[in-house]
């Protein structure tokens, strides 16, 4: 058995991919606030949802290595399209509908 050690003098090294799973920690935090505000009909909700969807989108591009565009399975196509359908109805629903005056009426 080998005990390994880390030289505490040795330069911290973070990689791109490092930041982007600090980022995407950081995303998910906000974004599960974002929903209770979303609940509780609070008028910050329904402004950051927009930027949200478009910063998920981003991240998912970012974090899916292009060599596994190739070897995922049709199920994980399937969950995105049908995330991406839910966001575009809720974002209507939010716009489009009654359901928008009650974030007004604060």
């Amino acid at each position: 058995m080998e005990i390994a050690y880390v030289d505490p003098n040795a330069p911290l090294i973070w990689t791109v991919q490092d930041a982007l799973g600090i980022l995407s920690l950081i995303f998910m935090l906000v974004y599960a606030v974002n929903l209770y505000f979303l609940y509780k009909f609070k008028s910050i909700g329904k402004t950051l949802y927009v930027p949200l969807i478009i910063i998920s989108f981003i991240l998912g591009i970012l974090l899916t290595p292009a060599e596994a565009l190739s070897t995922l399975p049709t199920s994980y196509y399937l969950v995105e399209w049908v995330s991406g359908l839910i966001s575009g109805i809720v974002i209507a629903f939010l716009y489009f509908t009654e359901i928008k005056d009650k974030f007004n009426s604060e």
